[in-house]
């Protein structure tokens, strides 16, 4: 006994919000094109960006060599350059400040988005963004000419009367970088 298989056209949309999907289908093509195009130019700028960088160090590079990355050396009277001590205080700086700032920003979301009330966790998220927004170069700063005159401060007054007697008199008057400290 042969059997015949018939198909029944599927219930699909109503034929007007057929050419409403495919508006939106065609709009988030053109945001996905827009998009890949704005991906791509970062990708150029970032290998035209690699490209000067390596077409302007040639004469460094062929004078140097790669010993510049490995050597401690830095005499400008012989001409010997190294990089080495700079690249390592980079990564060791580095270090230290993601040990410091992950925990700290961790804990300050877990704390504001699970253990705050709703009043103290908005306050505390207005002034978290408020401390994002500012450059991490004005925070040097003020580490700088804030935090680093605290220990002269503190310890000035005992060096006074420690080289108070007269055989123990400094040379200098004050503190020995005072003629660059900023006015």
């Amino acid at each position: 006994m042969a059997t015949t298989t018939s198909t029944v056209p599927s219930a699909g949309p109503v034929a007007g919000s057929r050419s409403f999907l495919s508006r939106l289908r065609e709009g988030d093509e053109i945001a996905r094109i827009i998009t890949s195009l704005f991906a791509a130019s970062v990708v150029l700028i970032t290998l035209l960006l690699v490209f000067e960088l390596w077409q302007g160090s040639v004469l460094p590079r062929h004078k140097f060599g790669f010993n510049f990355f490995r050597t401690s050396v830095w005499d400008p009277i012989f001409d010997q350059f190294g990089a080495l001590p700079f690249i390592y205080g980079t990564v060791v700086t580095a270090a230290v400040s993601l040990l410091i700032a992950v925990p700290l920003g961790i804990g300050a979301a877990i704390f504001l988005a699970e253990l705050a009330p709703a009043r103290v966790s908005d306050a505390l998220e207005f002034f978290i963004d408020l401390l994002a927004a500012v450059p991490s170069v004005i925070y040097g700063l003020l580490g700088v000419f804030i935090v680093l005159r605290l220990p002269s401060a503190i310890s000035r007054p005992r060096l006074r009367r420690r080289l108070s007697d007269r055989r123990h008199r400094p040379r200098h008057h004050g503190h020995p970088l005072y003629h660059f400290r900023l006015p």
